[in-house]
């Protein structure tokens, strides 16, 4: 007899914040930068490894359509300072280690010669990182309409396979992935180990809140005690592509498999393990 296919069974959905890199019309400083340096950050094939679970187990995505060296979506609006905002000490600061318009890449490469006019940064806060997270709210919405009580949201994103300058953990090898709560903030416990759990049973090695706790999403949208939880999943990039070439690498199809059943694991949830 067949097995059912599994199915999303519960309220979880995902965010992907920066595996495209749509450049918005705006934004001219980025036009003339190498392509080799534009794909530095860019967290490339990820919304690609995860397409066929989101579609087999029927999880809503949001995606962000736009590079994040011009508007990242993983930021707060007011992460900004005057290298790349002009009077940016007239606006409240964020939360965010690093602005929402990338000044440089995480290798040091310069992105933005001259700030942002405060007119353009608002612009491009209101035409592209607006409405993503609008998508998000609806999402969140459209479960609680539904009648779910309690929602859950993965964060999903790749990393860099060593750490680099700009990076907590500098020159050294990460793990295959790593899973974020903000420390404890963003998640219960019972979801969280429920998670590093599915993507051990997948094979991969898996550690929790280093060198990645979490980014703006799961502290925007992570919060507990109101039946919103939020985790963000980092994958290393070696396991699926040339680092260098940014080029896919046989063993893609494989990971793309792994993530499949980690997802799997997920949404085939025991009604005792997470609460609606």
């Amino acid at each position: 007899m067949n097995k059912k296919p599994k199915k999303n069974t519960f309220s979880l959905f995902v965010s992907i914040p920066h595996s495209k890199v749509k450049i918005p019309p705006e934004a001219d400083w980025l036009k003339e930068i190498s392509p080799s340096v534009l794909m530095c950050d860019v967290d490339a094939f990820v919304d690609d490894l995860y397409r066929p679970a989101l579609g087999e187990f029927q999880i809503p995505s949001v995606v962000f359509e736009w590079h994040r060296y011009a508007v990242d979506a993983n930021r707060f609006s007011t992460d900004i300072s005057l290298a790349t905002v002009e009077e940016a000490k007239e606006l409240v600061p964020g939360k965010s280690v690093s602005d929402i318009h990338w000044h440089k890449t995480t290798r040091g490469d310069l992105l933005i010669k001259e700030p942002l006019s405060s007119t353009l940064h608002k612009e491009l806060i209101k035409k592209y990182f607006d409405p993503f997270h609008v998508r998000m709210k609806k999402q969140i919405a459209d479960f609680k309409k539904a009648g779910s009580q309690s929602i859950y949201l993965l964060d999903l994103h790749s990393m860099p396979s060593q750490g680099l300058d700009f990076h907590r953990d500098p020159g050294k090898n990460r793990p295959q992935v790593v899973v974020g709560d903000q420390e404890g903030q963003s998640s219960s416990r019972v979801f969280r180990d429920l998670v590093v759990k599915a993507y051990q049973q997948a094979g991969f090695e898996t550690a929790l809140n280093w060198p990645y706790r979490g980014g703006a999403i799961t502290q925007r949208y992570g919060h507990p005690q109101k039946g919103q939880e939020a985790l963000q999943v980092e994958l290393n990039r070696k396991l699926y592509m040339d680092e260098k070439s940014k080029n896919k690498i046989p063993q893609y199809e494989q990971i793309q498999n792994q993530l499949k059943q980690a997802l799997s694991y997920v949404v085939e949830k025991p009604s005792n393990i997470l609460y609606r």
